[in-house]
């Protein structure tokens, strides 16, 4: 023996699984936004399509589970 040895960890990769998991069950693609108003409605749901929102949030979802919070910052450019 020449010194301490190092091996590698071997892991399930269970703490992604369950973020996953969790993200899923909150917000999956059955969610439904609702608004009052049917023009705002419209002119939302097609930015939602524009963005991807529906993966994007449930990525951010799995960030969020994972580092324990989340700050949302909505970006506003002309509509």
């Amino acid at each position: 023996m020449n010194g301490p040895k190092q091996r590698r960890m071997a892991t399930l990769n269970m703490p992604k699984v369950l973020t996953q998991e969790m993200a899923t069950l909150i917000f999956n693609e059955r969610c439904e936004i609702n608004i009052d108003d049917d023009e705002l409605a419209d002119n939302i749901e097609g930015i939602f399509k524009d963005n991807k929102f529906n993966k994007h949030f449930q990525d951010y979802l799995e960030y969020q589970f994972t580092l324990g919070g989340m700050v949302v910052n909505p970006d506003f450019q002309d509509l």
